[in-house]
């Protein structure tokens, strides 16, 4: 147990072994394990703490609480009485400090409402509350602050690392001192609804990008529309805001490559590739049937959508219809095992994330390289499905040479953009992809300037700012 959380150890010994693993927590893998101890060195994610100076070393630090105490090889291994005292005195420490860390945050938001920001159009302030928990976020939001005109200063608030490892959140009361001293007059939130700071000389910017913050964005009871800005990344979040009468705008896909080089006569090894994981479906037990019927409806050269969907998890014993998400889930992935079942596996080779070893109708190449860009750029054709077609990996996929086969779903998806169509071939019958890769059927133009330029950095920064 103690390998896969914040631990507090009681052996020394025991503590520094444990820590030269460099563990990753259970609940989050980009976080690496503090490993706690009482008397000894401290270095990297090891942490000397003697018992007395507790309260005062997470007063003046951002490390996350121990939510696990370690007795084994110490003193207290077979002393279960000692060991439940001991449990209960950490209790009382960590409840302390919180309720010390309560008033200090009400103070510094007192404090904040009470700040006067001023506002120059030619030196404007953009705070980026980001986290290192998703590196694709914080590259995201690095790129956009790379980029932004020369007329704002910009600064991050985010974890501290600890020789590149993570070991800190940031907490409310950081995310105000943060704010009181950086004095921001746009506030840029990606995927993060647990702090926000309302104030009248500060605009919010949310970046929408799962169906979690939709729902949490939709529970508030009030929200400003005149200081609270929201951009979805697909239309599904777009709809759900909107039901609440949230207004969002849509925030594009980009992809920052600065040259191009796209080549469809480059031999590649393989005629088509899937990347997209393989899931395992027979744990839903309870749409067992009805998955059956949507793959039979599939083979019938009818596209899944989400109406057709709804209305076979009607008949059903499932009660929650309307959500959304699992719907989603379940026309991708019912989708993809259909066309996979179809495929002409003899006479085209075929490359697939090696996941898809486990079901069991699957007789194909299993892909020695999953990471993307190595393999868009070994094949002629790419398998997509998503309910939302354009995005970023699309982008890439086209930057890089290949021709994405999409199934159909452009009459779901209201963010789709008409421009991708020279761009892409779309599938909707069972024999498409083997008709396209029999006949060697391209789109009407390759990735090109146009296309980079309709979905670059510099339109999306106009758009937010």
């Amino acid at each position: 147990m103690s390998n896969y959380y914040d631990t507090y150890f009681f052996s020394t010994k025991r503590a520094e072994r444990i820590a030269k693993e460099l563990n990753k927590l259970e609940t989050n893998s980009f976080k690496t394990q503090i490993c706690y101890h009482s008397g000894g060195k401290t270095c990297k994610n090891l942490i000397n703490i003697p018992f007395n100076s507790f309260k005062l070393f997470f007063k003046n630090n951002s490390y996350r609480y121990p939510t696990y105490i370690d007795f084994n090889e110490s003193d207290y291994e077979n002393d279960e009485k000692s060991q439940d005292q001991i449990i209960k005195i950490f209790a009382t420490l960590i409840e302390e400090i919180s309720k010390e860390e309560l008033v200090y945050t009400k103070k510094l938001s007192n404090d904040f409402n009470n700040i006067k920001i001023s506002y120059n159009k030619n030196n404007i302030k953009i705070g980026f509350i980001a986290t290192r928990n998703f590196p694709n976020i914080f590259k995201f939001l690095k790129n956009i602050n790379k980029n932004i005109n020369k007329n704002y200063t910009s600064k991050f608030l985010i974890e501290k690392t600890t020789t590149g490892l993570l070991l800190s959140d940031f907490k409310t009361k950081d995310v105000y001192k943060f704010m009181i001293s950086f004095k921001p007059n746009i506030l840029i939130y990606y995927n993060e609804f647990n702090v926000i700071l309302n104030h009248n000389d500060i605009i919010n910017i949310f970046i929408v990008d799962s169906f979690y913050i939709c729902n949490k964005i939709i529970e508030e009871e009030q929200i400003d529309s005149k200081r609270n800005i929201f951009f979805t990344t697909t239309a599904y979040y777009k709809n759900i805001l909107e039901s609440k009468n949230i207004y969002s705008q849509r925030l594009i896909p980009i992809i920052n490559k600065k040259n191009i080089h796209v080549s469809f006569d480059k031999e590649k090894e393989y005629d088509l590739v899937i990347c997209d994981a393989y899931v395992d479906l027979s744990d839903y037990i309870v749409f067992q049937k009805v998955f059956k019927k949507m793959k039979k409806h599939i083979k019938a050269n009818k596209i899944l959508t989400l109406d057709i969907i709804l209305s076979f998890i009607e008949i059903s014993s499932y009660s929650n219809m309307d959500d959304l998400e699992l719907n989603l889930f379940i026309q991708k992935n019912i989708v993809l095992q259909t066309f996979v079942d179809n495929l002409s596996t003899e006479k085209y080779k075929i490359g697939i994330n090696k996941s898809w070893k486990t079901y069991k109708k699957c007789k194909l190449n299993y892909l020695k390289n999953d990471k993307f860009k190595k393999t868009y750029k070994n094949s002629k054709y790419i398998l997509i499905v998503d309910p939302s077609i354009l995005s970023s990996k699309l982008l890439e996929i086209l930057s890089y040479g290949m021709v994405p086969l999409i199934y159909d779903l452009r009459k779901q998806d209201s963010y789709y953009d008409e421009m991708i169509d020279d761009y892409c071939l779309f599938v909707t019958k069972i024999n498409d992809i083997n008709n396209i890769i029999n006949n060697n059927i391209q789109p009407k133009r390759i990735y090109d300037s146009e296309l980079k330029k309709e979905y670059s950095i510099k339109r999306l920064i106009h758009n937010l700012f």
